[in-house]
């Protein structure tokens, strides 16, 4: 939670970085000043979200946490138009578990997802109790 604070708090620092964030706003195109500055801003929520997955993985959260991170990643991936693009350019380098929580990852049971994320999309498919 702290990192998401201390990511949460540049937008206060730097107030022009919120819409990209916050709205579908585009990332300005590539040489256009601030393109770089908005997708590393955007490359943070990723991060995060890729600590949060590896939590998952390691069993370090409740499945009610880790269903209401996966609203919250689900939502910012829908909302924020630069979220998206950093997070589908980059899917081949995310966590399974990463990937679940933006909503663009594995919704079917295979062999090679971690038994916590199995779990997880059992518990959503109604095939499995959550544990808390």
């Amino acid at each position: 939670m702290q990192l998401l604070i201390e990511i949460t708090s540049v937008m206060v620092e730097r107030p022009y970085l919120a819409p990209y964030i916050v709205s579908d706003k585009a990332a300005p195109k590539v040489r256009a000043r601030r393109h770089d500055e908005v997708l590393a801003y955007a490359r943070l929520f990723m991060s995060f979200g890729e600590a949060v997955g590896w939590q998952i993985r390691a069993h370090q959260m409740t499945d009610d946490a880790a269903f209401a991170w996966r609203t919250y990643f689900e939502d910012l991936h829908k909302t924020s138009s630069t979220v998206r693009r950093v997070v589908e350019r980059d899917t081949s380098l995310l966590a399974q578990e990463t990937l679940w929580l933006f909503g663009v990852g594995p919704v079917e049971v295979t062999p090679e997802l971690s038994p916590a994320l199995v779990h997880l999309i059992k518990v959503e498919q109604g095939e499995a109790e959550a544990d808390g």
